[in-house]
């Protein structure tokens, strides 16, 4: 099991991709801290882990909040001993949906509230994490991204540069912190079908649009996220760091149109 003996920290996990990560650590031996802002969510995942190989514990908790990521830290400490694995998996998703703009009708304040439950809560996890990183002599980071980081949308300002700050966070990581053994990558999401809106949207004629722009015929699912959140956080990848891997079917290796001789 690659995680054995192992303890992970995914942040946004309560529900949809963050608990199917957890799942797959859990699954392979490790113990993972969840945490969500819905203690109810939380014990509905806690307890579809319980019969897996390893450990879990969930801890309710704002990480926007003043001290909030030291506090998790301390509480993964606590209960398991150690940190090797910081999955930065969460997102202002609420704020996202409602209030994200085109840059000339977008409101500041939403901006940074955007701005600060993305990148800056990525940044302030690993500002908590990577002391005890480095006492477990390494271990990994992986922060997730998604195309719009690379890719105009519009409507989708602040999430877009959120993204890219993510995705730029993750390369000074890893020129900062390999001396420490520490590895930082990024993961990149396409299309995901990862609940109920997703699956609704695959079926429309926007994800029809969506599939043509993969290369792939099959959307993606938690499960090909967990694999890859897995691969890139275990020991297999031990010699890759500062690394953006895309899980996106193929749409970033094609041109948006279809062209022909």
């Amino acid at each position: 099991m690659r995680f054995a003996g192992k303890v992970a920290i995914v942040t946004g996990s309560s529900r949809g991709l963050g608990l199917s990560i957890a799942r797959r650590i859990v699954q392979e031996g490790g113990a993972v801290l969840l945490t969500g802002r819905d203690a109810a969510a939380g014990a509905e995942a806690l307890a579809t882990l319980g019969e897996l190989p390893g450990r879990a514990e969930f801890h309710a908790a704002d990480l926007a909040l003043d001290g909030a990521p030291q506090a998790l830290v301390e509480l993964a400490l606590a209960a398991f001993g150690r940190v090797d694995v910081l999955i930065n998996n969460a997102a202002p998703t609420d704020l996202i949906t409602a209030r994200d703009r085109a840059v000339e009708t977008t409101d500041v304040a939403d901006w940074r509230g955007i701005i600060e439950g993305a990148s800056t809560l990525a940044l302030r996890m690993c500002q908590a994490a990577v002391p005890a990183l480095r006492a477990a002599d390494g271990g990994a980071i992986l922060n997730i991204s998604t195309s719009v980081a690379s890719r105009g949308v519009h409507g989708m300002a602040g999430h877009s540069a959120s993204k890219a700050a993510i995705e730029a966070l993750t390369r000074s990581l890893a020129v900062e912190l390999g001396g420490d053994a520490i590895r930082a990558n990024t993961l990149v999401l396409g299309f995901i079908v990862s609940g109920p809106r997703q699956a609704a949207v695959a079926e429309s004629p926007r994800g029809a649009i969506i599939r043509s722009m993969q290369t792939l015929a099959r959307f993606g699912d938690g499960e090909d996220v967990a694999a890859a959140a897995a691969f890139l956080t275990s020991d297999e990848a031990r010699f890759i760091t500062g690394a953006t891997l895309h899980l996106d079917g193929g749409t970033s290796s094609r041109m948006p149109l279809a062209l022909t001789k």
